[in-house]
């Protein structure tokens, strides 16, 4: 009797989220603007602007995720002189052609390194904006 008075109220929970998402218009956060999505173009961003390194390897892109947050220069060295991973200017252009879980592998489109690809963490890429298109607010928001 207990499992069903919490598959009912579990019920009632989701009938009632699936009502107000159809009654307000809501839309899921990623779909056409998500910038991790294959063949979207993004830039590479890094909150201090150091440089990106991009990983030869997927394995590689959360070891160097770490070393560039805490600035260990010793592991981004290594990965250097292993030619297992490279560093890209912040602000670079890349497209996405490839994901697996949190990790987007990218192709460098401007630049030193243009034509290269590598392995980086979803949240080192920004979207780009199109400027021809201005953002609209949502008329149904109370801001």
């Amino acid at each position: 009797m207990a499992l069903l008075r919490v598959l009912l109220v579990m019920a009632g929970i989701f009938a009632v989220a699936l009502g107000a998402g159809r009654i307000w218009n809501l839309k899921p956060a990623h779909g056409e603007t998500d910038h991790t999505r294959r063949g979207q173009v993004a830039l590479l961003s890094s909150p201090s602007g150091d440089p990106v390194w991009l990983s030869l390897d997927r394995r590689d892109t959360y070891t160097l995720q770490k070393a560039m947050a805490s600035r260990d220069e010793g592991v981004l060295d290594e990965a250097s002189r292993r030619k297992s991973a490279f560093p890209v200017e912040t602000g670079t252009e890349v497209r996405v052609v490839g994901s697996m879980s949190s990790k987007r592998e990218v192709e460098v489109l401007e630049g030193t390194h243009a034509g290269m690809r590598g392995w980086v963490e979803f949240d080192r890429l920004e979207p780009m904006r199109d400027y021809r298109r201005p953002i609209r607010p949502n008329p149904r928001r109370r801001y």
